[in-house]
């Protein structure tokens, strides 16, 4: 039996958390775009973070993260995989999502990452 991937709580204190369904059509741009291949969660990486709204499970959601530890956000897209109401309060929603990808809202830190790590393998030829 396969495990489940690990989901990492975002502490609703910390982070500023918005997201938007995508509707039909653009649902189909991303299945039916150049960029699909590349939307694989190959770490198995999941989120969970509480929303005033209830998304319904297997929605393609994108999200946009910010928070005061790091300089800047972070934006992903993926698939709702849970969304259940808090048991606390009854107010609002625990959505899980499994993140197809992830990267930073900032294209220059994402590119000199990528840049970076593509050069350490010049760098630093392995026999």
């Amino acid at each position: 039996m396969k495990d489940r991937p690990k989901s990492y709580h975002l502490d609703a204190a910390q982070w500023n958390i918005e997201y938007c369904v995508l509707d039909d059509a653009l649902k189909q741009q991303v299945f039916n775009n150049s960029f699909l291949y590349f939307m694989t969660n190959i770490t198995g990486g999941r989120i969970v973070f509480t929303a005033g709204r209830k998304a319904e499970p297997t929605s393609v959601v994108a999200l946009d993260l910010e928070s005061s530890v790091f300089e800047s956000g972070i934006i992903a897209l993926g698939q709702v995989v849970a969304c259940e109401p808090v048991e606390d309060d009854g107010l609002g929603y625990n959505v899980e999502v499994e993140c197809w990808w992830m990267g930073w809202k900032n294209l220059a830190i994402q590119k000199d990452i990528a840049d970076f790590i593509v050069g350490a393998f010049t760098a630093s030829p392995q026999a």
